[in-house]
Formats: C-alpha cells, structure tokens, sequence
C-alpha cells in the first residue's frame, strides 16, 4: 500500500509542478500572443517530460506528453493559420484526441514490445 501511495505522489507531484511551470510561463507571455503562449506550454510540456522521466512518474509522463502533442498541434495550427481564426471546442477536441489516442498507441506498441508480443 506505501508503494502505491509514493507512486501517486510521485506523479501528483509532478503534475502540480507542470502546471505551476506552464502557468507562470504562460503568465510571461501572454501579452505577446497566442503563438507565444503555445511555444511556453510546449516549453512547459518538454519540462514536465523530464522531470517525469527522472523521477518514474509514468502516469504523469502519459498525460504530459499527451498534452505536450496537443499543444504543439495547436502551435503548429496557430503559427499558420492565426491565433483567432481558429478557435472552437470541435477543433479542441479533435486535435486533443488524436493526441491522446497517439500516445497511447505508443504506450501500449511498447508494452506489447516489453512483453515479447510484437
């Protein structure tokens, strides 16, 4: 039972210090635009990354880098096309998916690789 509490921990632990990070970094930028607030949570995301990877948090890793592959979607998006000409939940929704449903389909090709089924 200890095993399972440190793991929650480690991983609440390093969400809550990827949020703090992408907050204040997006609190840096905002007044420079849209792109720049992404390129702070792509910033933020590659920062939360790390530290989930030094510290084991594989939970947290899932989750950040799902949503790291979704802001950079989103940065790709806005660089091109403009900060205000696309917006709405269907686009949100959409590219948040596809990020989510990729990196789990890499979460789980690895553990199938793990266990010797690919």
């Amino acid at each position: 039972m200890q095993r399972y509490l440190l793991l929650a921990g480690r991983n609440a632990l390093v969400v809550i210090l990827y949020w703090v990070v992408g907050f204040l970094l997006i609190k840096l930028t905002e007044q420079r635009g849209v792109v720049a607030a992404d390129v702070a949570q792509v910033v933020a995301a590659g920062i939360g990354i790390a530290l989930a990877v030094t510290l084991r948090a594989r939970i947290a890793l899932f989750l950040i880098a799902a949503f790291g592959a979704f802001v950079t979607a989103e940065l790709a998006i806005h660089a091109i096309y403009g900060g205000q000409t696309v917006q709405g939940a269907p686009q949100h929704f959409a590219v948040l998916a596809a990020a989510f449903l990729g990196i789990g389909g890499g979460v789980l090709l690895v553990a199938r690789r793990r266990l010797g089924e690919v």
